[in-house]
């Protein structure tokens, strides 16, 4: 039986990288990671729109360091592609971001 294994990432801890250039901080909002034994792995960011340098086929790239990990490095915790973006609107606050995919 293969069992899917989650790791707690501290968004603080986390450094997004977009075809190699850093994401400033302030501009990352929320970021899923979804990895499974099974299927691909896949990755959900949400960005504010002063970040509007991302596009289709871009490379995407999360690096962490893990709670129950004593590493000081960051470590790659995903590697894939942008396949789509949309706005995200949750509320009146959240009108200015806006979601990729990534697989």
């Amino acid at each position: 039986m293969d069992i899917a294994v989650s790791k707690t990432i501290n968004l603080a801890s986390a450094d997004l990288y977009i075809t190699g250039k850093l994401v400033p901080a302030g501009d990352l909002v929320r970021l899923t990671v979804e990895r499974d034994n099974d299927q691909a792995d896949a990755c959900s960011v949400v960005l504010a729109n002063s970040y509007s340098d991302v596009n289709p086929e871009d490379t995407l790239e999360v690096r962490a360091r893990l709670e129950d990990e004593q590493a000081l490095d960051p470590k790659t915790v995903f590697f894939g592609k942008v396949v789509g973006g949309e706005p995200y609107y949750r509320s009146k606050e959240d009108s200015d971001r806006t979601k990729i995919a990534c697989t």
